[in-house]
């Protein structure tokens, strides 16, 4: 009767209670979705996991998906800054997108194309345009105006242009003080200067 009552494999099944554990902890699922009413279809990797090596493969299979899309549609009027559009074109994916916010500025003839916020055949249009691009100009692009090295190198730019500007003398000085501190204890609560 021990033999069939599953008390011999008690740890057996805790074991392999264990190991499913872990299994879904690190498991990558990917669910394309889409929110009713907005058009929007998003993909969907379940980040809640202590497991590094499952949030690496994360990563990788949002850029395996946007990578294997012959186009991006960003078609949300709402979003004024999509930075999915920057992951696209980093994968090397045409974006056709609605012209609002930045990214009337991210999105160039080389990498998409732009439709008007609320122009249907207008967005049709740029994803036709954006079928046509060359994928590996798409990320050139990207690297060359969106990447980090370009972002520091915007910054030295901006700040070497600030430079200049000042007249140097002014540099080595120091900020001019509100006034000199009181004579004698500084009351707490308030100073008085």
């Amino acid at each position: 009767s021990e033999i069939f009552s599953g008390k011999t494999d008690t740890k057996i099944i805790q074991g392999l209670g264990k190991i499913h554990a872990k299994t879904v902890r690190s498991r990558v699922f990917v669910a394309l979705h889409m929110h009713a009413g907005d058009g929007n279809v998003h993909t969907n990797i379940p980040v809640n996991s202590d497991d590094y090596d499952m949030l690496q493969d994360a990563h990788k299979a949002v850029a395996r998906i946007i990578a294997s899309c012959d186009a991006f549609v960003h078609a949300n009027d709402k979003e004024p800054f999509g930075l999915i559009v920057l992951e696209a074109m980093a994968c090397g994916t045409p974006v056709a997108a609605l012209s609002r916010g930045g990214l009337a500025d991210l999105v160039t003839a080389e990498t998409g194309a732009l439709a008007d916020p609320g122009d249907v055949p207008g967005l049709a249009s740029a994803v036709r345009a954006a079928l046509k691009l060359d994928r590996r100009q798409v990320r050139r692009q990207a690297e060359e105006r969106l990447s980090h090295r370009a972002m520091v190198d915007g910054y030295e730019g901006v700040y070497s242009r600030a430079l200049e500007l000042q007249p140097r003398d002014r540099l080595l000085r120091a900020p001019p003080r509100l006034g000199a501190p009181p004579p004698g204890p500084v009351r707490r609560g308030r100073v008085a200067w």
